[in-house]
């Protein structure tokens, strides 16, 4: 049995991450919505949802003249 095989069939982190169909959002993981980023899948609409928004914050920052930085960047606890 090859390795990745052996792997897959576990309980590990990366076994139960490569079981995984969808996003935490809902979004099917797809060749046509899933790209790979670092060794890592990332949901396309996700990422596209995620850049409206940021698009949106920043144009309502130009409109107002005050810009909010903390809404452009994750938090980190």
């Amino acid at each position: 049995m090859p390795a990745t095989e052996n792997v897959a069939r576990g309980e590990s982190f990366s076994a139960r991450n490569a079981r995984k169909t969808h996003c935490p959002k809902g979004h099917e993981y797809s060749d046509e919505n899933t790209r790979w980023h670092s060794g890592r899948r990332e949901c396309i609409t996700c990422i596209r949802d995620r850049d409206r928004r940021i698009a949106q914050r920043a144009e309502e920052d130009l409109e107002t003249g005050e810009v909010d930085y903390s809404t452009y960047y994750y938090e980190f606890d």
